[in-house]
């Protein structure tokens, strides 16, 4: 089944859309009975490499072979890639947002990540921004890497990031989710690790708030040889 929105239904499309007009948009607001309440800047859907924290900038390090950048709203990670080379294809289910990034000359496309028609293979699955969040209930993860070993490449990897149940506080007056950053990789060692980029240093993983224990057994159920390595700032 695909799944697109419909343009007076779409309030981040219009919000994106709106800013790339004109240069503002009304303020972004998100609500959700599973999250916290929360704004979005709408200028930060267009931030640059500079702008962007180090999961992101780490994922993008990360990135190989052909793209797919899921979800990809406005288009800066992929934008990002494009500069460097590297042969992207971002998708979005709003049309108002894909428009947007056809008009900044990226190669988007109209497209649901559910839709089994859509069948090309590409070495690198970007989901960053939460991009885990199109899945919406735990019980769709088999759903979820099923689609994945459709579309992964042999020997490809997932770089998504989705929010970990502990808060932290920043400032002291708000708490926010904890992001972390996933890699799965089809690969021939079973293990999943937990990895520090910036030191190197890797250890067992173990079922934790930030890898649950279905969504690890999922990915390794899907995708037969797996590797799943978990950061976080």
């Amino acid at each position: 089944m695909r799944i697109t929105l419909d343009t007076g239904k779409d309030p981040m499309g219009t919000a994106i859309a709106e800013y790339y007009a004109k240069g503002r948009a009304a303020r972004l607001r998100v609500f959700s009975s599973q999250f916290y309440e929360d704004e979005i800047p709408v200028d930060t859907l267009f931030r640059t490499l500079e702008d962007m924290p180090p999961q992101e900038q780490e994922a993008l390090r990360l990135c190989r072979g052909r793209v797919l950048d899921v979800g990809a709203g406005s288009g800066c990670h992929s934008l990002e890639l494009m500069n460097r080379g590297m042969d992207v294809m971002a998708i979005d289910i709003s049309t108002l947002s894909v428009d947007v990034m056809k008009q900044r000359g990226i190669d988007a496309r109209v497209v649901d990540f559910f839709d089994k028609t859509f069948d090309e293979k590409f070495d690198t699955i970007l989901m960053a921004m939460n991009g885990i969040g199109i899945v919406g209930r735990i019980e769709r993860l088999p759903e979820f890497f099923m689609r994945l070993k459709q579309i992964l490449a042999p020997g490809g990897q997932v770089l998504l990031d989705f929010m970990s149940s502990r808060t932290r506080t920043v400032p002291s007056t708000s708490t926010l989710p904890v992001p972390i950053m996933a890699r799965l990789t089809t690969a021939c060692n079973t293990a999943a690790s937990r990895e520090n980029p910036s030191t190197g240093s890797t250890s067992t993983l173990t079922p934790s708030p930030c890898m649950p224990m279905s969504m690890a057994s999922c990915a390794r159920s899907a995708l037969t040889e797996s590797t799943t390595t978990i950061w976080q700032d």
